[in-house]
């Protein structure tokens, strides 16, 4: 399992609940896709055809390329993805991480932009210190400024997730009755209530 590298979109799924990665990648449990996940899924089809004949104005950003749905991966990193948008410009990269729904960014996807910034520092030679999250129903953009203890957290959670993923024990999840409510492994989960 050497080789083994972590999709990003996992970090993200590992923070929600540490069990929906065991049953994924230990279980080999196949994902159910709820409803919300169908809408984001067509949202974001929408979104690559809008981006391509925006500005760059709403992130404060000039002289700078603009790509869509880019695949990231390095050798340095064990882990990958596909970021919604990276722009790149003269010194910096700046992922851009598209939602449908919210206002305030959460941890998980302070984390995923993270990640998605990390890969595109390593692949672009530019410097990773902000990037943005999108919230497309309500219009807002929200910077969000990178530390290098931001980026060592990222790496932190990717070795619990690899770690915990090589051991195939089932974590202990802290989820609250609403985070299981919505899960779509809740039925697997019988200890939980």
């Amino acid at each position: 399992m050497t080789s083994y590298k972590l999709p990003i979109n996992l970090i993200r799924q590992y923070l929600f609940c540490p069990r929906v990665v065991y049953f994924l990648e230990v279980l080999n449990i196949p994902k159910a896709s709820p409803v919300w996940v169908r809408e984001g899924s067509a949202h974001h089809k929408r979104e690559s055809e809008l981006f391509k004949r925006r500005t760059l104005a709403r992130f404060h950003l000039e002289n700078a390329k603009l790509s869509t749905n880019v695949s990231l991966s390095h050798c340095d990193f064990e882990f990958y993805g596909m970021c919604d948008v990276l722009i790149v410009g003269e010194d910096n990269v700046y992922p851009v991480e598209i939602k449908l729904h919210g206002d305030k960014p959460t941890k998980s996807q302070k984390i995923q932009l993270i990640a998605y910034g990390m890969l595109s520092e390593a692949i672009h030679g530019k410097k990773f210190d902000m990037g943005f999250v999108l919230f497309e129903k309500n219009g807002k953009t929200v910077p969000i400024k990178v530390t290098d203890s931001d980026k060592m957290e990222v790496k932190k959670i990717v070795t619990e997730i690899i770690q915990m993923i090589k051991l195939g024990r089932l974590p202990h999840s802290s989820a609250d009755d609403t985070k299981c409510t919505q899960c779509e492994f809740l039925n697997y989960c019988n200890d939980r209530f």
